[in-house]
This record gives structure tokens, sequence and C-alpha cells, in this order.
């Protein structure tokens, strides 16, 4: 089975890339709670957010709390 977040983080997909860096990627959400919703994930697999190394943690945090203009 493989992870949709990944294939989506390795291109490997056709998705609404709206910004990405090398530790990061968002994208337009396929289900948007309100126009213009979108999804912020790290590059690295992992099975839970908490598995998420606390650097890389930190980094999504100060993200989230960026706006997103397109």
């Amino acid at each position: 089975m493989t992870c949709r977040f990944c294939d989506i983080a390795q291109r490997k997909v056709e998705d609404y890339v709206i910004w990405e860096d090398d530790k990061f990627i968002a994208f337009l959400d396929i289900t948007p709670a309100k126009p213009s919703h979108c999804m912020l994930i790290p590059k690295l697999h992992v099975d839970y957010f908490f598995d998420l190394p606390e650097s890389l943690y930190l980094e999504r945090k100060a993200h989230r709390n960026r706006s997103f203009w397109f």
C-alpha cells in the first residue's frame, strides 16, 4: 500500500501544489471545508503526527501561522 501524502510530496500525482520547500509541501485539499482550504504536510513520511522529529514539528508550527496567498 502506498501513502497518498508521500505520492503528493514526491510529485507522483497531480495535485494543486501552492507552495513547497525542502521539508514541506502545501496543496489545495480535494474536499475543502472552505474555499481555498489547503493542507501543509511534511515530505518526511511518518505514520503519526507525533512521530515527527521535534525540529520539523516546530517548523510546521511556524508555517501554520503564516498565510498563503494565491
